[in-house]
């Protein structure tokens, strides 16, 4: 039997749902939107009465949705300073990856990994920013973690293996067709001699 979630981290959770859900909804105007980050926002204040760290990391994540670099930096930053768990790491290295910093959300997802191991909300999101930066060392590493515990490869995984196959099959192409072009062009006995020192 599970334990049940905390307060702080249920409305944590709330308020980064309706985070991401407001990202995505394309339909809604500036109005309703501005609305909802108000409403979020207000959320969130009234988070850090329950969990000063929680509440703080909620407002990193509204500065990022509302594109304040700075302000998304600075709380969650001070919520950091009050608790350092997987979960506060995890959301500013997802805020640092909304707003275009890929390679400090990398570092900070790996160390929220790091702390919770079988995340695999973590674990994909390593995934696919290792492969959006070409990381290929931390991306195979994160993979192979993803298959041990989902016993499947990630989607991104089989293809990244396609890919490498084909390039596989392209070069032994190439290496074949330059031998049998060098060998037309290489026709006379001082051509061989020349291409034998080139060896």
């Amino acid at each position: 039997m599970s334990t049940p979630l905390p307060a702080g981290e249920i409305i944590f959770n709330e308020i980064i749902g309706s985070l991401n859900d407001l990202v995505d909804d394309i339909e809604i105007d500036e109005i309703s939107r501005a609305r909802q980050v108000r409403d979020l926002t207000e959320k969130a204040i009234g988070l850090k009465r329950i969990d000063i760290a929680m509440g703080l990391s909620a407002l990193g994540s509204i500065a990022c949705v509302q594109n304040d670099i700075k302000a998304m930096h600075r709380y969650h930053k001070m919520s950091l300073q009050h608790k350092t768990d997987s979960l506060l790491l995890f959301n500013y290295a997802a805020s640092m990856a909304v707003c275009g910093d890929s390679e400090d959300a990398l570092s900070y997802a790996k160390v929220a990994c790091d702390l919770e191991p079988s995340n695999l909300t973590m674990l994909g999101f390593i995934i696919e920013l290792a492969a959006e930066t070409g990381e290929t060392k931390t991306f195979l590493r994160y993979a192979a973690a993803w298959e041990k515990l989902k016993e499947e490869p990630h989607e991104l995984y089989t293809k990244y293996l396609a890919e490498v196959q084909e390039l596989n099959e392209l070069s032994d192409f190439c290496m074949i067709s330059s031998e049998s072009a060098l060998a037309e062009v290489w026709d006379s006995p001082e051509e061989d001699e020349a291409w034998a020192h080139l060896q």
